[in-house]
């Protein structure tokens, strides 16, 4: 089973008013990272889990009802103290396949995806504007 994964940039003072539509705000308030990432969603979940796992937590706490009301994760600028270690040049596609093996994804590909993901992830979280957030909503 597939899922597509949803990428926006949205402002920070423009939560309140996502938040209180919900998903319909992301259109009105937010705008869609176009092609970011074009694997199946549920790799970059599973990535991004196995990252908290790893004690590199992506969301961001003064973002948790955000998250709560969208069913998303809420990255704020604040996260880029991890980019070192979402840095593609610093992981290891084979521990990042093993991560995804631990969730039960045997992908042929798994490498490649996790790493694109990271990727993603890394560019994203490096261009985010101070006053912004990124939300990645997997469906």
């Amino acid at each position: 089973m597939s899922s597509i994964a949803s990428v926006y940039i949205a402002k920070q003072t423009d939560l309140s008013e996502i938040t209180a539509v919900g998903l319909e705000g992301l259109n009105d308030y937010a705008v869609e990272v176009e092609d970011a990432y074009e694997w199946s969603g549920r790799v970059l979940y599973f990535l991004i889990e196995s990252l908290e796992e790893q004690g590199i937590s992506l969301s961001s706490p003064d973002f948790g009802d955000v998250e709560e009301a969208l069913e998303a994760f809420v990255i704020g600028p604040d996260r880029k103290e991890l980019l070192p270690q979402l840095d593609p040049e610093a992981n290891d596609p084979d521990e990042l396949r093993s991560w995804l093996a631990d969730w039960d994804m045997e992908l042929e590909d798994a490498a490649e995806a996790a790493m694109d993901a990271l990727t993603m992830l890394h560019e994203q979280i490096s261009a985010l504007p101070a006053d912004s957030v990124l939300i990645v909503r997997i469906e």
